[in-house]
């Protein structure tokens, strides 16, 4: 069985083989200049091979139009990335409303979401929340920044 190689001292070897296998110098030539082909043939796919892994690469690394967190392109799944991206913010002064803790963590990053859980029965919140930001880093920020903090007369717990 022949092996043909990619480089030319291989193939030279080769033809070297060939000169004392008893074919005739015109069956010499054919097989040198197939042996050339195949080189050439070798170098050609696998030149497109590496371009093809290349494009492939870049399209999987392209940022996709309206991405703008992070997380989920460094291959974090949504659930992950909304759990990291969340803080509890307790001791909440019963007089401020969603819209109050919104604008006031707003400054560390934009805020998805502020849930505040309310009592049924007196229909205000129970002191506490979660306000949920777009990147993990806003959350760190905002866990570090506000924790005892004072808002509305009452010290927070982050």
């Amino acid at each position: 069985m022949w092996y043909i190689g990619t480089t030319s001292s291989s193939n030279n070897g080769l033809l070297a083989a060939l000169a004392s296998s008893g074919l005739t110098q015109e069956q010499q030539e054919g097989v040198g200049k197939a042996l050339a082909y195949i080189q050439e043939l070798q170098q050609t796919v696998f030149k497109d091979v590496l371009d093809a892994e290349k494009k492939r690469r870049e399209e999987e690394n392209k940022v996709p139009a309206g991405t703008v967190n992070p997380g989920l392109l460094a291959g974090m799944d949504a659930r992950t990335l909304s759990v990291i991206s969340r803080i509890y913010v307790g001791s909440i002064n019963f007089e401020l409303t969603d819209e109050h803790i919104h604008r006031v963590f707003s400054e560390f990053g934009s805020v998805c979401s502020v849930s505040m859980s309310k009592d049924p029965a007196t229909g205000r919140h129970k002191g506490f929340g979660f306000v949920e930001y777009e990147v993990p880093e806003a959350a760190a920020l905002a866990l570090e920044t506000m924790n005892g903090t004072m808002l509305g007369g009452r010290q927070l717990k982050i």
